[in-house]
């Protein structure tokens, strides 16, 4: 398969732009983690694991490496709050999550999807920002 960066609008539709988007993302902690999960627009939960799409920080699902092995093959996305650089400091890990999208907005900046306690959008930042970096495979 060919990997790659998910694009703005790609980011916005598993957001906001499914019919159910709402119930196909949530918080969670994945072995001790903190994070985001995305759905897949068909989904089935595994056997002995559960979602709940939760989008309040304070009561997420938790998942073991064993859960989440399970949650990963059924197709979940896991993103874990890994903060952002700025300039020489690293700042927000565990709390935030900041994930660059292939778009490019002007000539010095693109679009990045962003989570935060209980926030998720999309916005665009300079390049010189580290933000980290999803691929997907077709």
């Amino acid at each position: 398969g060919k990997w790659r960066t998910l694009t703005d609008n790609e980011w916005d539709y598993l957001c906001t732009g499914r019919t159910d988007a709402l119930s196909k993302w949530g918080f969670a902690t994945v072995d001790g983690v903190f994070g985001l999960v995305f759905l897949p627009d068909s989904w089935t939960t595994p056997s002995g694991c559960a979602f709940t799409s939760d989008h309040n920080i304070n009561s997420t699902d938790s998942y073991t490496t064993t859960q989440w092995a399970a949650m990963e093959a059924a197709g979940a996305l896991f993103l874990p709050a890994a903060g952002r650089r700025y300039d020489i400091t690293v700042n927000y890990v565990g709390s935030y999550g900041y994930y660059w999208s292939s778009t490019v907005y002007d000539s010095g900046s693109a679009f990045y999807l962003y989570f935060n306690s209980g926030n998720l959008s999309t916005s665009n930042n300079a390049h010189y920002s580290g933000y980290s970096v999803r691929l997907v495979c077709e």
